[in-house]
């Protein structure tokens, strides 16, 4: 109910036949119930006035924002204003950074995919096969292939001061062989014996 319908209600109370000796507390009565009902007033009418009913009216011409209560309000409209604006920010940061995320995965794939085809493009430079093309070309290169296939020579030899009693394997050229073949027969043995 509204502020004038109330004061019309409490003026429309007929007056109660009262003992004479009972009037002090009538009055006394009458003011605590008109007391209370300003309280009410007070507690539940917005602006003292009739503007506090909403209506498609109001709402379109924006009068209910100058209610006491929309005025109690701004604190926590400002506060949820802030949320969204806050919670749509960080919607947008995340989404910026699933787009790098992506394209920096992407571009991660491209750089292993160009990386997997240069290892194998000099891997196959690197081939024996591609080398001595590559020497062939060139006029003055000295390297060659050896004829003569390699072969193990067992060292255990008893006048040598070896660490290990096992012999060793060492893979030779059959031209080093021949070499060392010849140097040992210019040894004397008798320089060997000591």
């Amino acid at each position: 109910m509204s502020r004038i319908e109330e004061e019309k209600n409490v003026k429309q109370e007929e007056p109660r036949m009262v003992p004479p000796g009972d009037v002090g507390e009538e009055l006394q009565r009458k003011s605590e119930e008109q007391e209370a009902i300003e309280a009410i007033r007070k507690f539940t009418d917005e602006d003292g006035d009739e503007s506090g009913e909403i209506s498609v009216k109001s709402i379109l011409g924006g009068d209910f924002l100058k209610s006491k209560f929309m005025m109690k309000q701004v604190a926590f409209v400002m506060f949820c204003v802030l949320l969204m604006l806050l919670y749509t920010g960080n919607r947008y940061d995340s989404q910026q950074d699933a787009i790098l995320i992506d394209s920096l995965r992407n571009h991660l794939q491209d750089v292993k995919y160009n990386v997997l085809t240069q290892s194998s493009e000099l891997m196959n430079l690197t081939r024996q096969s591609n080398v001595e093309k590559v020497l062939k070309g060139t006029k003055d290169s000295l390297l060659h292939n050896s004829i003569t296939p390699p072969f193990l020579i067992k060292m255990g030899d008893k006048r040598q001061i070896v660490e290990s009693k096992e012999p060793k394997e060492v893979l030779v050229d059959t031209a080093s062989r021949e070499e060392k073949t010849e140097s040992q027969d210019t040894i004397k043995p008798e320089d060997n014996e000591i």
